[in-house]
């Protein structure tokens, strides 16, 4: 016995598998994208500790992330 089909707005059948397939791929990158965005955070608050202790010449302007890595 095969999946039932649902037809699409185009007109070709897709089956409930295309559609787990879907959606495993969407939850993957889901997954992805939260890890990438927990490691630019996690990257970001250590840049702003090593701001703390790099001299700078002025308080009212924040260093780069480039800046911060040079002066370090």
């Amino acid at each position: 016995m095969t999946a039932p089909s649902i037809v699409a707005s185009n007109e070709s059948t897709i089956t409930s598998t295309t559609f787990d397939a879907i959606n495993k791929s969407r939850m993957r990158r889901q997954k992805a994208n939260t890890r990438e965005r927990n490691r630019m955070h996690g990257l970001n608050r250590a840049l702003d500790k090593l701001r703390q202790r790099v001299p700078i010449t002025t308080q009212h302007q924040k260093l780069s992330k480039i800046e911060t890595l040079r002066l370090a």
